[in-house]
């Protein structure tokens, strides 16, 4: 028999991704959580002969991370956090065990690139090189804890061609494929005959360290059933992980496992399978990536919904209330989630019903940022692709989900939470119209029929607040503002006055509209010295105007009042613009679009709108 006394170390990082998931609750999710990675190893060494029995004989959790390691250092270097644990307080020797695996939350990096795990190979009774280190935070390191301890047996990735072993198998499939995206559950033959080679030379050598008899950790042989598919995919992808499952998919199929957040879909496959125990069908579960007959009786289980969480969760897409405003008309929302955890659904149980986020709105609707939600959209594209060129949404009621072309090709992410869409407000992705109270006030309010129980935000509760009911629609109102100044300081020139909402629509009324709305008239003034008088008439054009140089429109810049037909033809001549005009004040043609026609106006079918000179 072969014993493996492991000290098992989680670090700062780790740590404090679990509080800021789970706050009161974090040693308890963290210590489940690491309880099934220690299942899952100790199922894979089971299956080797002899059989390796581990027992966790020291457990820590650095809530402070030790002196001996500094950010440069530990926080994207996992050669060197690896070299560094070799010659700390904390290696085999000092811990009083025969294995050391130390598990982060640093994202710890190898030559700037991504990577599972390290580990030094063939020093498993070494007092200081038996240590190795991996990415933690979901149920994949369970596969690269087995897989680096593998190594420190001196087992080798299958495939690799210098191995006297390794070399005569395939390097997909099993746990010692050098990569994990084409690793599989179990050990090849080569891995199988490696161990054993290590195992007979530490026994000629006298130098096994695994002999000392301990009492094995008892085995969960199906950690699937302690953490079902939404569980899992939460150990994934985060709290806001939920399992995806379609009509389209195989339940039988146990080696892709498919979740979804609130921005993305997730399918792993052949790199993550799901875990033993899971549930794949009638009378059956996984093992070792098969769907087979299960070994214990199944009991289904209807899911159920958890607390409402008191935070803004930003890893779920919310942003809470101290964002600042994006666009005109928005509404600030602090987001709030809930999981379907008390219990996980599973062995064919229902899901729980409903939504697993509602929002709290923060105060008034937004009064300052851009004026569109076609500039949102930009905005929040180039926030999330910096390159992005263009923001398209789809159509309803999907406008909550962006489209964004970029350089590298499409790319896709969700409107800003709390902007306007067809018939509601985005809120991740969704064009939602129940997510969040009528009757909120400035804070944290909530109407009490919308939301039960009452949400509470870092231990406060939030003030109650009841919507009144609601009354008979009321239209949009609005103002004129007072007349502009003449355009011209002599002759005949224009005045324009702007409209503006003075009361917004209520109870499902004619809302305003967001595009600015102006009036003109003509001014007269005194004739100008030699000057020919012309007459316009644009009384009641509701236009939307900007301002655009005269040279963009293929002319020389403009100096006089008399070129205002020079503008017009430039117009014509270009099939830019629909109506412009010249300002005097800025020496520029003002470019109008033409809401509706009226005096002084024409539509031509073969050119845009045009100014016309009566």
């Amino acid at each position: 028999q072969v014993y493996l006394e492991l000290g098992v170390i989680v670090d700062k990082g780790l740590w404090d991704t679990y509080v800021t998931n789970y706050g009161s609750q974090a040693q308890a999710e963290l210590d489940s959580y690491i309880g099934a990675v220690i299942d899952m190893l100790q199922s894979d060494y089971l299956q080797f002969t002899p059989p390796v029995h581990i027992e966790v004989q020291n457990y820590t959790v650095w809530k402070v991370q030790p002196t001996y390691t500094t950010a440069g250092k530990y926080n994207g270097d996992i050669d060197t956090y690896l070299a560094d644990s070799r010659l700390s307080p904390y290696n085999a020797n000092a811990m009083g065990v025969d294995h050391v695996t130390i598990i982060s939350g640093f994202n710890l990096q190898k030559a700037g690139g991504p990577i599972g795990g390290l580990a030094y190979t063939d020093v498993i009774c070494s007092p200081t090189y038996s240590v190795s280190v991996m990415n933690g935070g979901d149920f994949t390191t369970g596969y690269i804890l087995a897989h680096e301890l593998g190594h420190s047996f001196g087992i080798l990735h299958d495939g690799d061609t210098s191995g006297t072993y390794e070399k005569s198998c395939s390097g997909v499939g099993f746990l010692m494929s050098p990569s994990t995206g084409t690793q599989g559950p179990g050990w090849s033959t080569c891995s199988k005959a490696r161990y054993q080679a290590t195992i007979d030379k530490l026994d000629s050598t006298n130098t096994n360290c695994l002999l000392n008899v301990v009492t094995p950790d008892a085995v969960n042989a199906n950690p699937g059933q302690k953490y079902p598919m939404e569980s899992q995919c939460m150990g994934k992808m985060g709290m806001c992980g939920r399992a995806a499952v379609s009509t389209q998919d195989n339940p039988t199929d146990c080696r892709a496992i498919k979740c979804r957040t609130y921005m993305q879909m997730l399918t792993s496959s052949n790199s993550v399978t799901k875990l033993d125990g899971t549930f794949c069908g009638t009378g059956k579960t996984c093992q070792n990536g098969e769907c087979l007959t299960a070994s214990i009786t199944l009991t289904p289980v209807n899911g159920g919904w958890g607390a409402w969480s008191e935070r803004a969760d930003s890893q779920c897409g919310g942003d809470g209330c101290s964002k600042a405003c994006v666009m005109v008309g928005q509404k600030r929302l602090q987001v709030q989630h809930r999981r379907c955890d008390s219990p996980f659904p599973n062995n064919g149980g229902t899901t729980c019903a409903g939504y697993n986020q509602r929002a709290v709105v923060c105060g008034a609707t937004c009064t300052t940022g851009v004026a569109t939600r076609a500039a949102a959209d930009l905005n929040k594209c180039k926030v999330d692709f910096p390159t992005a060129t263009a923001a398209t949404p789809q159509s309803a009621p999907y406008d909550c989900l962006l489209v964004c072309a970029t350089p590298s090709g499409t790319r896709y992410t969700n409107a800003e939470n709390g902007v306007p869409c067809t018939g509601g407000y985005c809120l991740n992705g969704e064009c939602a119209t129940k997510y969040w109270s009528a009757g909120s006030l400035e804070g944290y309010g909530y109407s009490t029929a919308d939301f039960s129980p009452a949400p509470v935000f870092n231990g406060v509760a939030a003030t109650t607040t009841t919507a009144a009911p609601a009354g008979p629609p009321t239209n949009c109102v609005y103002q004129w503002s007072a007349f502009s100044a003449c355009s011209a300081s002599c002759g005949t020139g224009l005045k324009s006055q702007s409209r503006s909402p003075l009361q917004q629509a209520t109870n499902g009324g004619i809302p305003c509209e967001s595009t600015p709305s102006y009036q003109f008239a003509t001014c007269k003034l005194a004739s100008c010295p030699g000057a020919t008088e012309y007459t316009y008439n644009f009384m009641g054009i509701r236009v939307e105007m900007t301002e655009v140089t005269a040279p963009s429109y293929g002319t020389t810049a403009l100096s006089t009042q008399a070129n205002w037909n020079a503008c017009a033809n430039a117009c014509i001549g270009t099939g830019q613009c629909k109506a412009v005009l010249w300002d005097d004040t800025s020496k520029k043609c003002v470019v109008f679009t033409v809401l509706n026609q009226s005096n002084g106006i024409r539509q031509s079918s073969t050119a845009p709108f045009v100014l016309y000179l009566l």
